[in-house]
């Protein structure tokens, strides 16, 4: 759906009255630099209905101002700054227009398509945020942060690049859900492509995939043991991640950047040893996470700084754009898996766990009950293809003599912290014209802003553990 830039505000007004009360995405591209009217850059908004499971695209054209939509959608916020920031583009009757990656004093906007590089950005700091806060005593009662400590320029990066070559760049976005990035990746590359992978491929990288729920929810488990007080525990919750390490590393070779997603497949197809191996993996690890997530759940202390801590209805949760566990904790069941299935996900067999309570125990109970249906799918997936191993599972593809044209596509992703969104633009040569990635920690950052205040400073880390912020992949 069209519109113009002076119906937007109005026209989103009324969608939201409607029930579409959620702003999924917001995404920019500049259209032609050279255009003096209002169709210079094309935003796109992508507004959700939970009621009725709708999905609706709302674009309009600007030139360098638009009406700012955040009083409406508080994801917008956020959004909004970001465009501001790498194209320039105000926003009329914003709380607070200002960079969110940039220093203040870097100049220009780069992904305007006549930026031209000639200096250097802040340098990158490993898992660092700054904040800042104000207290009543040992209350927070306003929280304030300050993203772009590790922004990594991975959109920039991906001008004028072939659709191959970005492939290492996109599980740099965040090293805990390497296969997640890479799936969403090259899923829009096949997109664009018109490419279906075959069903063992499909079959591999869903079990990947599963592999790395489980990895990063048992590193987001560890951590938030240890910011509760359990230091012996974080030591049994990492060996036993150490086991899923162990795995990538049979396979692809490496443990952490594994790289094994191709266009139309995966780099190599997982032996009969690896797969038996996998199947022996999963009969002992329910028994000894139940023994380590038992030490937590019936221990006092920690249910008693859990429960009820940070409480997120569905009411704060939805117009900020929160979604994965964040959100299903508060009693929606949106899963990305089943609302918009991909790969083999509705060949396969498995719930969605909800809990209504919202506050850091259930977070971490939805967490450790997804760890298990994972290790159900990656059964499901693991004896399919010992059923089917004597089947190709890469497509012969001849990338040099398919026709070159200007496309776009656009793939959809649950990952362990929730919808990854990559929207992926080529020219008529085949090059990367734009690509915007939406990932889940950029708004659970800013949902702080609000759950924040009212929590006392011995509790924050509780809750900010909670919420498994990867600022690597706020920060992009």
């Amino acid at each position: 759906m069209k519109i113009s830039s002076n119906e937007l505000f109005e026209t989103l007004k009324k969608l939201k009255k409607n029930g579409f009360v959620a702003l999924i995405s917001l995404i920019a591209e500049d259209l032609d630099p050279n255009q003096a009217d209002d169709n210079r850059f094309l935003l796109t908004y992508t507004l959700y209905n939970p009621v009725n499971k709708e999905f609706r695209e709302i674009e309009t054209y600007a030139n360098d101002e638009l009406t700012s939509v955040s009083s409406l959608y508080k994801s917008a916020n956020y959004d909004e700054r970001e465009i501001y920031d790498l194209f320039g583009i105000k926003f009329k009757n914003h709380p607070n227009l200002t960079r969110i990656f940039l220093p203040k004093n870097f100049e220009g906007n780069p992904l305007k398509n006549d930026f031209k590089i000639n200096q250097a950005a802040h340098p990158v700091i490993q898992a660092a945020e700054e904040f800042s806060a104000k207290f009543e005593g040992e209350i927070i009662s306003k929280y304030t942060p300050n993203l772009g400590f590790q922004h990594k320029g991975l959109e920039k990066s991906a001008y004028n690049k072939a659709l191959g070559e970005y492939i290492p760049y996109a599980g740099k976005i965040d090293f805990l859900s390497e296969f997640f990035y890479a799936e969403a990746y090259i899923s829009a590359a096949e997109g664009i492509f018109g490419i279906i992978p075959l069903k063992n491929a499909q079959y591999t990288r869903v079990l990947m995939m599963e592999l790395n729920r489980i990895s990063s929810h048992l590193h987001w488990l560890g951590h938030f043991a240890q910011s509760l007080g359990f230091k012996s525990q974080i030591y049994q919750i990492f060996s036993l991640r150490n086991e899923v390490l162990n795995i990538f590393e049979k396979i692809t070779g490496s443990r952490i950047a594994c790289n094994y997603y191709v266009l139309g497949g995966v780099k190599e197809k997982i032996s009969n040893e690896i797969l038996n191996y996998i199947l022996d993996f999963t009969k002992d690890f329910n028994k000894k996470l139940c023994n380590l997530t038992n030490c937590l759940t019936k221990n006092s202390i920690f249910t008693d700084r859990t429960k009820g801590l940070g409480v997120i209805t569905s009411e704060i949760a939805l117009p900020y754009s929160i979604t994965g566990v964040n959100l299903r904790a508060n009693g929606l069941p949106l899963d990305f898996r089943k609302e918009k299935p991909y790969l083999v996900y509705n060949e396969l067999e498995f719930s969605i766990p909800t809990t209504f309570e919202g506050d850091c125990y259930s977070r971490y109970k939805l967490r450790t009950d997804e760890i298990n249906i994972s290790l159900n799918l990656i059964n499901q997936c693991a004896d399919w293809l010992l059923a089917n191993s004597n089947e190709e599972i890469n497509l012969d593809i001849d990338l040099e003599n398919i026709k070159q044209k200007e496309e776009k596509a656009i793939s959809w992703v649950e990952s362990p912290r929730g919808l990854i969104l990559c929207y992926l633009k080529t020219d008529d040569n085949g090059k990367i014209k734009r690509l915007k990635w939406r990932t889940p920690s950029f708004y659970a950052v800013q949902l702080l802003e609000k759950i924040a205040p009212g929590c006392t400073l011995a509790d924050f880390n509780t809750l900010y553990n909670s919420l498994d912020i990867s600022l690597s992949e706020a920060d992009r």
